[in-house]
């Protein structure tokens, strides 16, 4: 009996000190976390189930006064089994999904937390001797079997969740709830045990599991220790630094009197006062180093084993390699610093090519509205600092370094974010990112594999980083690629005109929808293939101008259809030919418009021409006299009227020879003409007009003779006289025109060339179509039909020349007429 008080005495006391000293530590230091007080409040609820039993022994009356201390251990294990569950959850980051179960617990447990507060005697029936103690509760109550079966039944559902959650988790939490886990489990049997005297069996082997008690601290303390259970290694750090440091400033105290004593043989009064003014004295200046020292060694020693180096290099190779998004990739990193460091708050800075500023690329454990608004230039202090050194800033360390201004201008604009270490990612002399960490939850410096590890990381981390962001430039450049391929290809399969494109080979590489139904063909029968005779159309558009230019076909239907193909040739690089590219246009209805135009164009001109010459011919008689004699006035009248009828009927000739062209049914006589006569001629038929607007005329002709070409006389002449008659009526009095000929080679070359009023650069390209005239030239004659420079350009290229212009507006035109020199 006495054997079974005395260790039951010494277990409940040795687990209420320790249970008290995690509680005090963790209230004291430990980190503001939801889990942390739930644990507080089960080491405190644990101290008052472990020290009530003892403290009844030995402060207790009588079984009345015994029954008001016990009924606290009671209370102490309503509130350990009521915040089990909340704390695991906590723990393990579950609680608001959870938040069901944790209620059930509570309301539960509340009617037996009330009980023994209120009326404990309804299931401490009684307090007497048991087990070699004077005061024992016994339980013979039903409300005390309903008691008991709730306790095991909570401890015991807790002890499966831890066992669930380990079995479920993975890293430093794995090996987190491992030692809870043990911890309960002994613990629960420990505290289980006290309760086989409450129903009277109190033979010595149920005492055995009394053992058990102490071990739930010194399992948990292990934990803590040697796994950061909780984080609170930098607490015990720092409880036995001071303890230890003041320990041995009292054995140099104690030794200081004795030797003084036992030595010098100075009087104790006189030892003292000499001894504590020393003593004061190195306090003053080494107590606070020696703490410091001695703290960090210890941690340094509770910290070796948090993590397995060579395991969390080896995941960091694995997991980094196959990260090609950045954001997977950081997040990655983050992970692998704060599982294996402790660290909470991260953010990871990243450089923005566009603006040359580092942002927040990823961050946590961060208030987000801290970061909205960061960025930092690329020559702030601080990015200098860890692109110079290449190594990590740690702030406490550099507090000493440096002054507090220059640290201040060094980290000016990071003064907001909660960092404490700063990790630059280098590669290639290139600053490609840095790592902010906050403080360890345990501590507030690095150990020298905690140094090392994030070495290794960081340039692994810079390695796969760079790698991202080549995989990100390049998808985003396959995206925009595709992107562009789908709007061409849209725009291209929307175009109403037809599209035939074809390699060097001749291959077709593309066609559209609308060049598949203009041609009759189908993109999957003949891409990737030449064009072959079977398939005619496209044959021929294809054969027709492998060079390019610009043709037309028919295809014949029904119904007929008019296409004008448009080919080009398609260049690379370097000039290299990639193919050839053809548009294909459907002109069917704009053929059939130009038909029925030329056709009211013909029967009109024949039907004017008939009366136009009848007129001419009663005017000529009129002004010849042939029918009396006619006034001053008359005749000016009939002679105005006699040029009106002139010019009818030259617009009717050019009318009908644009519509003979165009059918082409206007003849050529071909035959041996002296260019230089028909200039002659036709400028000895302007001079009357020269001479009436005031022009000046000049007949350049070379010195050597120049030979006679094969053309058709009155066609060449009325090209030269349209030519000349246009820089007679389009330039101002006072003007200039000159007339040139030469040779060059087989070519006969005309230019002639005034100081008229040019052409605007915006109709130039206009300027030999049908009916066309340009703006300013309208404003100054009124008459005219549009049609002399088509006419001259139809003429020149039917001879098999050339004919272009030089023009600036307000300065004056030259037009060039290159005519081949023909034998036959």
């Amino acid at each position: 009996m006495i054997f079974t008080a005395i260790i039951t005495l010494v277990c409940s006391f040795i687990t209420a000190a320790s249970s008290l000293f995690l509680a005090i530590l963790t209230i004291w230091r430990g980190p503001k976390k939801g889990y942390i007080y739930f644990w507080a409040v089960i080491c405190l609820a644990f101290f008052l189930f472990s020290l009530m039993l003892p403290l009844a022994q030995l402060i207790s009356r009588d079984s009345d006064h015994a029954l008001g201390i016990l009924k606290f251990s009671f209370v102490g294990v309503v509130i350990i089994a009521m915040n089990l569950f909340p704390f695991i959850y906590s723990l393990t980051e579950q609680l608001k999904q959870k938040l069901g179960r944790v209620f059930l617990a509570y309301l539960t447990g509340l009617p037996f937390l009330i009980i023994f507060l209120v009326y404990p005697n309804l299931i401490l029936t009684y307090i007497g001797p048991r087990s070699g103690l004077p005061f024992y509760p016994h339980l013979d109550s039903s409300l005390s079997f309903a008691y008991l079966c709730w306790t095991i039944l909570a401890f015991s559902l807790a002890l499966l969740l831890v066992l669930r959650l380990f079995l479920q988790s993975k890293g430093i939490l794995r090996v987190q709830l491992k030692y809870m886990f043990v911890g309960f489990a002994v613990g629960i049997v420990g505290g289980l045990s006290t309760f086989f005297p409450l129903f009277g069996l109190d033979s010595w082997p149920f005492v055995l599991p009394m053992l058990f008690l102490p071990f739930f601290s010194i399992v948990i303390t292990y934990g803590i220790v040697k796994h950061r259970l909780m984080d609170l290694n930098l607490l015990l750090s720092r409880a036995l630094g001071y303890f230890l440091t003041s320990g041995v400033f009292l054995a140099v105290y104690a030794f200081f009197v004795f030797a003084s004593e036992s030595l010098l043989k100075i009087t104790l009064g006189q030892n003292l006062w000499l001894a504590s003014g020393v003593m004061m004295v190195l306090i003053a200046f080494l107590f606070e180093p020696f703490r410091s020292f001695t703290q960090k060694s210890l941690y340094r020693i509770f910290s070796r084993g948090f993590y397995e180096y060579p395991k969390v290099v080896l995941e960091s190779v694995e997991t980094l390699v196959t990260k090609l998004k950045i954001e997977d990739l950081l997040k990655a990193v983050a992970d692998l610093v704060a599982g294996a460091l402790g660290v909470r708050k991260i953010a990871v800075l990243l450089p923005m090519t566009k603006n040359n500023r580092f942002y927040i690329g990823y961050s946590n454990g961060i208030d987000t509205t801290m970061l909205n608004n960061f960025s930092l230039t690329a020559n702030e202090p601080i990015l200098g600092w860890l692109r110079t050194h290449n190594q990590i800033f740690i702030l406490e360390q550099e507090k000493k370094n440096i002054t507090k201004k220059e640290l201040s201008i060094l980290i000016s604009n990071l003064s907001f974010l909660p960092f404490e270490y700063l990790v630059p990612l280098v590669l290639k002399d290139r600053l490609l990112a840095v790592l902010a960490l906050g403080a360890k939850e345990s501590s507030r410096f690095l150990s020298d594999q905690d140094i090392d590890l994030l070495k290794t990381i960081s340039k692994q981390a810079a390695v796969a980083l760079e790698n991202a962001q080549l995989y990100q430039e390049i998808s985003l450049s396959q995206s925009a690629l595709l992107d562009e391929k789908q709007r061409t290809e849209a725009v291209i399969s929307s175009l109403l005109d037809g599209l035939v494109m074809v390699d060097k080979l001749n291959n077709v590489v593309l066609i559209n929808p609308a060049a598949e139904q203009m041609l009759g063909v189908h993109a999957d029968l003949i891409l990737g293939n030449p064009p072959n005779p079977s398939q005619r159309f496209l044959y021929q558009v294809l054969m027709s101008r492998s060079g390019g230019g610009v043709f037309e076909i028919e295809i014949f239907g029904p119904p007929l259809r008019i296409l004008r193909v448009i080919s080009a040739p398609v260049k690379g690089a370097g000039d290299e030919s990639l193919g050839t590219v053809n548009a294909l246009h459907d002109v069917t209805r704009e053929r059939i418009i130009d038909q029925m135009k030329s056709e009211f164009i013909s029967i009109a001109s024949h039907r004017f021409r008939t009366p136009l010459s009848a007129l001419k011919w009663s005017l000529s008689m009129l002004l010849q006299g042939d029918v009396g004699q006619l006034s001053n006035q008359q005749e000016e009248l009939l002679k105005k009227s006699f040029a009106t009828n002139e010019h009818m009927i030259h617009l009717v000739n050019d009318l009908l020879n644009v519509s003979k062209i165009e059918e082409g049914k206007i003849p050529y006589q071909y035959q041996r003409v002296q260019i230089i006569d028909k200039l002659r001629e036709v400028v000895d038929e302007n001079q009357s007009q020269l001479q009436r607007v005031n022009l000046r005329l000049n007949l350049i002709l070379p010195d050597d003779e120049i030979p006679e070409i094969l053309a058709d006389s009155e066609k060449i002449k009325s090209v030269l006289e349209i030519i000349i008659d246009n820089a007679v009526k389009y330039t101002l009095p006072g003007g200039q025109i000159d007339i040139s000929v030469k040779q060059q080679g087989q070519e006969i070359e005309i230019c002639v060339a005034d100081t008229g009023v040019g052409i605007p650069k915006n109709q130039q390209s206009d300027i030999f179509t049908k009916f066309f005239r340009g703006a300013n030239v309208v404003r100054m004659q009124t008459e005219g039909t549009g049609l002399g420079l088509f006419l001259a350009k139809t003429v020149v290229e039917e001879h098999g020349g050339r004919i272009w212009f030089e023009s600036k507006e307000g300065k004056g035109s030259k037009f060039f007429i290159v005519l081949p020199i023909k034998s036959n």
